[in-house]
């Protein structure tokens, strides 16, 4: 519990201190994390999310105080931290919100999490196997358990991955990117280095990652006046600005290209897009790359 403890401690302090000397808006970061969820509903999911590894608690619960004495110094260690690993966020989660603790209570429950979970549950499956000494009950029984677990976890991937999945395409486009939207990406790398491109956040944080390009707004933490560059980046590309005012807007950013993906298209309400200012160099069937004629 101490180790977990103290990597959870030293990673939050060393972030902290990473944020701090970045300036503003990294030194804030935290504390406007800390904002976005209340700790008893991030306690709450927490606690919802292990309830899939339930069964194997109870597993564990019976075969490893029976099996202790066998286990090797290695895997009693690997048992301990990884159980800490799992625990320690419900013991820090309520106070999270404090100034003073160095991380927001969602950078707790982070997915590395799970991993431990599953690695101390497929232990626990084990040694209860080893309490059976006859081949035939230890066969039978770890053909029903794991026809079990491939079948729930098959059950469970669907009921949730297939309306989220549904939800992202309708919602959020840019979480799984269209083929034809990915190539569109791509394409901006072949621009030349360091031109301005004009996109709303959530292809520009995508761009940015993979071309050389200076994207007009990307991820919330990377603008100080993040939240005007937006209303000013959907003002645009609703279609409703004058001629003049489009063009002063595009000189006055120094943008050069124009994306104009799902997002972007999104909140469109007068097409075509400026049509006397913007060229297309690169089409397909779900975005298009304009260039700003001069």
């Amino acid at each position: 519990m101490a180790v977990a403890s103290a990597a959870v401690i030293l990673a939050g302090i060393q972030t902290k201190i990473a944020f701090t000397q970045a300036g503003f808006p990294w030194s804030q970061w935290s504390e406007i994390e800390k904002t976005w969820w209340v700790s008893s509903q991030i306690l709450i999911q927490y606690l919802e999310s292990l309830s899939v590894y339930l069964p194997f608690v109870v597993i564990g619960l019976i075969a490893l105080p029976l099996r202790w004495k066998h286990l090797d110094n290695d895997t009693k260690l690997i048992l301990i931290l990884l159980t800490c690993w799992v625990i320690v966020p419900i013991l820090y989660i309520p106070i999270s919100d404090k100034s003073f603790f160095p991380v927001a209570n969602l950078r707790l429950v982070d997915g590395t999490l799970y991993i431990s979970a599953g690695i101390v549950s497929a232990i626990a499956l084990v040694e209860f196997l080893n309490l059976f000494r006859n081949i035939r009950i230890r066969t039978v029984l770890k053909t029903v358990i794991v026809s079990a677990t491939i079948g729930i976890s098959v059950l469970l991937s669907a009921t949730y991955l297939i309306p989220f999945i549904r939800s992202q395409a309708d919602g959020d486009p840019h979480a799984y990117p269209l083929t034809s939207t990915w190539k569109a990406i791509q394409f901006v790398k072949t621009l030349p280095i360091q031109s301005g491109l004009l996109v709303r956040e959530p292809y520009g944080e995508i761009i940015s990652g993979y071309a050389d390009i200076r994207a007009y707004i990307g991820g919330t933490h990377g603008f100080p006046d993040w939240l005007g560059r937006q209303w000013l980046a959907i003002q645009f590309f609703t279609g409703t600005y004058s001629e003049q005012d489009a063009r002063k807007f595009l000189k006055d950013n120094d943008i050069s290209y124009v994306f104009y993906g799902p997002d972007e298209q999104s909140v469109t309400t007068i097409k075509p897009l400026y049509p006397s200012l913007l060229t297309p160099v690169f089409t397909t069937d779900s975005a298009v790359v304009f260039q700003v004629n001069k």
